[in-house]
């Protein structure tokens, strides 16, 4: 046992806990003034009164200081996990006083959730008879009342039966008994997990809309459906574009330039992949992509229809291998992103200059005028862009009108096959 280190009026400070100060207890430092070589010294005793007192060097020689008591931290982790999913399921209406109707999927009238959380919950556990007009709304009622006793009772019958299963060779039961008690807790934890995985019925997502400014917005989205709470929570993530699990280039290119990435390093007009996703990895106000190679096909498909370029490397600050407007190759995060006008430079300065010697045009016959060139054709532009702002009370049917308008209007065009919209 270590020897016990003397009080010195150094250790004396407020919150520390005297022993022999007063007898029966020891009593808690509040404030500490020094005084020469003594201490006036104002504490609270066990019952909660102020005192104080002048304490000296000879008295400090009686007292010591109280340790702290420290809680063993060597209990299972799952079996606290577990008292602690318990503890919050059986205080969570404190939270949310009307878990039941969050957890289900009803709408419930003023009516009847004053009958239930406005008699029957506080009044558990008398019983009642619910008896009302037709149409009234009694399964409703019965229903949340129900619902809502199971969500504060499951955390503890499973307690209860794991606390007897615990205890089974000490409470000497027999092998019938032993085999009911296993079954009831194989019942309630399965009961337990169900109403853990209903309990998680929110999702709950961090938002900043001006990146300038440093305040986040927090965005609760209700999950729906049934299932496990990662499954609805990744569904209605995407569908609600929490998260990105397709990025198309225009959308890319919007960003880029809103934010001004290609001019944010030197040099200018040329970003590296691996710097843009960490980017955003970091920042709230940016996209949230599902992974890398959400971004990694967002370029492909953008450097094949010509948004931006892309280079292997960078040789002197110089891009070597520059595509654009090329298809079939797989970029990395290795590699950079190039502006439209760096990649036309560079990849104008890769070509080497042609070898063919220059065309020669025949002479027209005498006395016959020099007939002029016919201008070369113009390609047709294959990729249209339309912005139109839609009314949100009837979104799908104006939208389905607006596409079948665009697709009538290109099939027209002599040479069009195939028409791809994207929304």
């Amino acid at each position: 046992m270590a020897p016990e280190v003397p009080l010195t009026p150094e250790r004396v400070r407020p919150g520390v806990r005297l022993l022999g100060l007063l007898p029966g207890g020891s009593v808690r430092v509040e404030h500490v003034r020094p005084l020469g070589e003594a201490l006036q010294v104002t504490y609270r005793d066990p019952d909660g009164r102020l005192g104080e007192v002048l304490l000296y060097p000879e008295d400090l020689a009686r007292l010591r200081a109280e340790e702290a008591p420290r809680f063993p931290l060597d209990a299972p982790g799952d079996l606290f996990r577990l008292a602690a999913e318990a503890k919050r399921i059986r205080l969570a209406y404190l939270f949310d006083p009307m878990m039941a109707v969050h957890t289900s999927l009803v709408e419930p009238l003023p009516p009847q959730i004053e009958a239930v959380y406005g008699h029957l919950l506080p009044k558990t556990p008398l019983r009642f008879l619910l008896a009302d007009d037709p149409g009234a709304g009694k399964t409703i009622m019965a229903g949340l009342y129900i619902r809502e006793m199971a969500l504060r009772g499951a955390s503890r019958r499973y307690l209860a039966w794991k606390s007897i299963w615990h205890d089974v060779s000490a409470l000497n039961l027999g092998d019938t008994d032993k085999a009911q008690v296993k079954s009831r807790l194989t019942e309630a934890e399965t009961t337990l997990n169900t109403r853990l995985e209903e309990a998680y019925r929110y999702l709950l997502s961090f938002h900043q809309p001006d990146p300038k400014a440093p305040n986040l917005e927090l965005q609760a989205v209700r999950l729906q459906g049934s299932g496990k709470p990662l499954e609805r929570a990744a569904i209605r993530a995407k569908n609600e574009s929490l998260v990105f699990t397709e990025w198309h280039p225009q959308i890319l290119w919007n960003d880029l330039e809103r934010y001004g990435f290609f001019t944010a390093q030197e040099p200018q007009g040329i970003l590296r992949l691996g710097w843009l996703w960490e980017a955003l990895c970091t920042y709230s106000y940016l996209p949230r992509l599902k992974d890398a190679e959400v971004l990694l096909a967002s370029v492909r498909k953008g450097v094949e229809a010509g948004f931006f370029g892309y280079a292997v490397r960078l040789e002197g600050g110089r891009p070597q291998g520059v595509l654009l407007g090329e298809g079939g190759f797989e970029p990395s995060l290795a590699g950079f992103l190039l502006a439209k006008g760096v990649a036309e430079r560079a990849k104008a300065e890769e070509e080497p200059p042609s070898s063919k010697p220059p065309r020669v045009e025949p002479l027209p016959p005498e006395g016959e005028a020099a007939r002029p060139t016919p201008p070369p054709p113009q390609p047709k532009p294959r990729r249209f862009y339309l912005k139109k702002e839609l009314p949100p009370t009837d979104l799908l049917r104006e939208a389905d009108l607006l596409a079948k308008e665009i697709v009538l209007q290109l099939a027209k065009e002599p040479g069009v096959g195939r028409v791809r919209i994207y929304v």
